[in-house]
């Protein structure tokens, strides 16, 4: 093979050698962990306005005139808490994959 072919594998090989060190794929997780948990972080944020949607709405309903009996209001209260807790659930799911990860990613770095 000629020289110049015999350098541009030692410089591929050298590349994917460094692509799928323990330490570039560690580093890729934790960049990895660091991006969800600014969704958690982002569902933690939201999740008071999305509980004052709810409550909001219930006012409104009332207000407007839409719901009318005793029996209307326990319903719409009812299905619009409902929907609140709906963000409550996917607050904590995204806390306990975020954990996940977070133990995934330790057990990756220790190893040797």
């Amino acid at each position: 093979m000629n020289p110049a072919g015999e350098g541009l594998e030692q410089k591929v090989g050298a590349v994917r050698a460094h692509l799928t060190s323990r330490a570039f794929v560690a580093g890729l997780v934790w960049a990895g962990v660091a991006l969800f948990s600014a969704g958690v972080l982002f569902s933690l944020v939201t999740l008071p306005v999305e509980l004052d949607a709810s409550r909001r709405a219930k006012q409104m309903l009332q207000a407007t005139g839409l719901v009318v009996s005793a029996e209307e209001g326990r319903a719409t209260s009812a299905v619009l808490s409902a929907a609140a807790l709906t963000y409550v659930a996917a607050l904590l799911q995204a806390v306990a994959s975020l954990a996940y990860f977070v133990f995934l990613a330790l057990g990756l770095s220790r190893r040797n």
